[in-house]
């Protein structure tokens, strides 16, 4: 009786420990699955387009996945500080702080609500500011909601601006990044192949640590 007792014991804990090691194994199968979300410079330096019948132009970066990784999904971006620029703009970099940014070419139809949450499978791309030649010597960051026509909280004037990004998503860990702006000040002519010369996008970097 007592050798049966044992035997049923032994039984019992290696049908445990079986199940514990297969649930360890499909947790460390599922967490090498997880999408690694980054964010690149793009080789273009600023994309042109027309709102309002005024020429445009966008400084972007790629969201990108792990192509060996599932699909990123409910991806968004939002900016969890600012820094940089002169003292007319610290009251600006504060209402920045918290939000989210707009996907580019899908957030301009109604810039008045949030941004969709993307899937992101290989890469998307995200506005981060942009020229407008009918607004002289700013850049507008493209914060979504976007402020009204009569608001200036989210136009910047000269100087280099550091963006602590968030690349927030659903199925994985959040990703910290640091992205710097760099804008002259100057007024754009509306050509784009000197829209370069006033803004662009500095350096890319990760932001492991939020708040260094």
């Amino acid at each position: 009786m007592v050798l049966a007792l044992v035997s049923g014991l032994l039984g019992l804990c290696g049908g445990l420990g079986g199940s514990l090691l297969m649930d360890m194994v499909r947790r460390q199968r599922a967490k090498r699955e997880e999408p690694i979300l980054s964010i690149q410079p793009t080789r273009e330096a600023l994309y042109p387009a027309e709102v309002q019948e005024k020429p445009c132009a966008y400084a972007r970066v790629h969201v990108c996945n792990d192509p060996e990784r599932n699909a990123a999904t409910g991806v968004g971006v939002y900016i969890e500080h600012v820094s940089g620029g002169s003292e007319d703009d610290k009251e600006k970099l504060a209402f920045l702080e918290g939000r989210w940014l707009a996907w580019a070419n899908a957030d301009r139809g109604d810039a008045n609500v949030p941004p969709a949450m993307k899937t992101i499978r290989k890469k998307d791309w995200i506005d981060l500011a942009h020229l407008n030649s009918g607004l002289p010597g700013k850049a507008i960051v493209d914060v979504r909601p976007q402020p009204s026509t009569e608001s200036t909280v989210n136009r910047l004037g000269p100087g280099t601006f550091t963006f602590e990004l968030v690349v927030d998503v659903h199925n994985a860990s959040p990703r910290h990044f640091k992205v710097d702006l760099v804008h002259d000040g100057e007024t754009w002519d509306g050509k784009y192949e000197s829209a370069a010369d006033r803004l662009q996008i500095g350096a890319v970097r990760t932001n492991d640590e939020p708040g260094s």
